[in-house]
C-alpha cells in the first residue's frame, strides 16, 4: 500500500513523534510511506501552495493519512482530496482544545465538521478525546480509538545524571511545556510537603514558575531545567526518577505517560489525560484535575512505593498498527 503521510513543518510535539513511529512501523510491514510536511498558520486558513502540493502527489498514492485534525495543513488536505477518489484518514491529536476560547471552539465546530465530511475515517488517540470531539466530527466517516504506544531506544534506561549536577536523587519529574495548562504550578504547591524529595521540571518555559518556587521556599529542591536535548537525556532523567507527574488540565493523550511506564517509572496524572487508561493501582494514580492539593500529595506518597514492570504493553505497537491497517482496508474497499 502506498501512503502519503501529512504533518506540520518543524513540529516536535507528541503527535508528530507518534506520526514518525507509525510510519516506521508501517514501512516495517511492507507499506510504502512518503512524508509531506506542510507549514501551519494561525488563523487556520487553507494554503494554496499546500493544496497544490497535495494535489500534485495524490494520484500516486492509495491513501492520505493526515496527522492532526486542526491546522492549515489539515484543512488543505480536506480541500485537496475533495476532487479526488483517494481516501483521507485523519489522526486527531487535539491537545489545543484547552488553549482556545469558546468563540474559537464555535468556529472550529463548523470547520471540523466540514473537514471530516470530506474524510473516510477518523482515528482518535483516546476515549477522552473522542468524547470531547463528539460534536465536532461529521457522522459520515468511520472512526476508531487507537491509543499511542512508544519506542524506547536500547540503553536509554541506563543513562546517568552527570550532565545535570543540580539534580539530586530522589526526585519526581514533570516533562512538558511549563505552562498553566500542564499544571506544574500545582505540582510545585504539593512539593512543599516533601522534605526529602526533589522535583525536576523539563520543558519549554512559558510561564514564570520561578516566583512561585521562591515564594514557597523551594529554590533548593525544585530544579527547572527548561528544554532538554537530546531525547536520550530526557529519558535518562525519567528513568532515574521516583515517579513522573503530569497534571495537565487537558491532554488528548500525553505521550510522556507511557514513556515513563516503559522505563518502569510510576505515574501520577490528572483525569484529563487520555493516557489515564494506562494507569492501574500497580503503576500509578489518577487525580481529578479540580481536586485539592491533598489528593495530589497522597498520590505522590503512594507512587514512590510502586515499581511498575517496564515490560508492558505500552511498547507494543503491533495491535495498534494492525488496527490502522484494518482502517486502511475498510476505506479502500469503500472507495473502489
Amino acid at each position: 500500500m502506498k501512503i502519503l503521510s501529512i504533518g506540520v513543518e518543524a513540529d516536535n510535539g507528541g503527535g508528530m513523534v507518534v506520526k514518525q513511529q507509525i510510519n516506521n512501523k508501517l514501512v516495517e510491514r511492507g507499506h510504502s510511506v512518503d512524508d509531506l510536511h506542510l507549514p501551519n498558520q494561525i488563523p487556520v486558513l487553507p494554503k494554496v501552495n499546500s493544496i497544490s502540493q497535495i494535489r500534485q502527489r495524490i494520484d500516486r498514492y492509495d491513501l492520505v493519512h493526515c496527522h492532526s485534525i486542526v491546522g492549515s495543513h489539515a484543512l488543505s488536505s480536506a480541500l485537496a482530496v475533495g476532487a479526488s477518489t483517494t481516501p483521507l484518514v485523519y489522526h486527531t491529536h487535539t491537545a489545543f482544545f484547552s488553549d482556545i476560547s469558546w468563540k474559537e471552539r464555535y468556529l472550529l465546530r463548523y470547520l471540523l465538521r466540514f473537514q471530516t465530511s470530506q474524510s473516510d475515517a477518523v482515528i482518535y488517540v483516546s476515549e477522552l478525546e473522542r468524547e470531547l470531539l463528539s460534536s465536532y466530527i461529521s457522522p459520515s466517516p468511520s472512526s476508531a480509538v487507537i491509543e499511542n504506544r512508544v519506542v524506547i531506544e536500547e540503553g536509554s534506561s541506563n543513562g546517568d545524571l552527570e550532565n545535570f549536577p543540580e539534580v539530586q536523587e530522589p526526585y519526581m519529574i514533570s516533562v512538558g511545556t511549563i505552562s498553566q495548562r500542564k499544571g506544574q504550578h500545582r505540582i510545585v504547591e504539593a512539593m512543599q510537603y516533601f522534605d526529602e524529595l526533589d522535583l525536576v521540571l523539563v520543558g519549554n518555559i512559558e510561564t514564570n514558575i520561578y516566583k512561585q518556587i521562591a515564594d514557597q521556599g523551594l529554590s533548593e529542591s525544585v530544579h527547572v531545567l527548561g528544554r532538554v536535548e537530546p531525547d536520550s537525556s530526557v529519558h535518562a532523567l525519567i528513568s532515574n526518577a521516583e515517579g513522573l507527574i503530569h497534571m495537565s488540565s487537558y491532554e488528548s493523550y500525553g505521550l510522556v505517560i507511557p514513556e515513563a511506564l516503559a522505563h518502569g517509572v510510576p505515574v501520577v496524572c490528572s483525569d484529563r489525560c487520555g493516557a489515564k487508561e494506562l494507569i492501574t493501582s500497580e503503576n500509578g494514580r489518577v487525580v481529578p484535575v479540580n481536586s485539592n492539593t491533598k489528593n495530589l500529595i497522597n498520590a505522590i506518597h503512594d507512587v514512590v512505593h510502586l515499581s511498575p514492570d517496564p515490560n508492558n504493553s505500552v511498547r507494543d505497537w503491533s495491535r495498534a498498527i494492525s488496527k490502522i491497517e484494518q482502517i486502511y482496508e475498510v476505506v479502500l474497499r469503500c472507495t473502489t
